[in-house]
């Protein structure tokens, strides 16, 4: 997929306004389809341009930002969850709203990053995690990530494989396997 640039973007905030309250439910809706729940703690939000399109579009919109050398910075922030060839982009969200339980679980996600996966008939792709944090300090609440398939995972997946993320840590462990509604999703994103 080719990556969002500023002629992709609504830089009139008025205009960004009413297309963001009319587009609302829909985008709600379609980033509902590409979310995967990993328990009670985390989620996957898989990317593409659509929801890069999207998130960007609303940073410049909420923080009023008209200056293009920022707008620039947005895309390259957001341009890394745009796939590229063979790959898949997700946002991990660690969501622990209870400031007690919070301060209880990061030190036992440490190395949380490297813990993710994605299985396409039972053969894992690799993961590229994201390199905010190290793999020894406490992990950011919120990750970007990438995986990146070989030419017969992508094809597989194309073709209806069996699908399953999850979590194989020492601390947090879950396998979600993904309906086939939703794996025809994730095929659709592979850049």
């Amino acid at each position: 997929m080719d990556p969002v640039t500023i002629d992709d973007l609504t830089l009139d905030h008025a205009a960004w306004e009413r297309e963001f309250e009319a587009r609302r439910p829909e985008m709600i809706a379609y980033r509902r389809d590409r979310r995967i729940e990993l328990g009670d703690l985390m989620q996957l939000d898989f990317e593409d341009r659509v929801t890069v399109t999207w998130q960007v579009n609303r940073m410049i919109g909420v923080e009023h930002i008209t200056d293009p050398e920022k707008i620039n910075h947005e895309l390259a922030t957001y341009n890394i969850l745009v796939p590229g060839y063979n790959e898949l982009c997700a946002t991990l969200l660690i969501g622990i709203d209870d400031l007690e339980e919070l301060y209880r679980w990061k030190p036992l996600l440490v190395g949380i990053n490297d813990a993710l996966y994605l299985e396409i008939d039972g053969e894992r792709a690799r993961l590229i995690p994201d390199d905010e944090g190290t793999r020894e300090e406490e992990p950011p609440m919120v990750q970007y990530l990438k995986w990146v398939l070989t030419d017969e995972q992508a094809e597989r997946l194309r073709s209806g494989a069996d699908v399953t993320v999850g979590v194989d840590h020492d601390n947090y462990a879950i396998d979600v396997p993904l309906s086939s509604a939703t794996a025809a999703r994730l095929a659709a994103m592979i850049g």
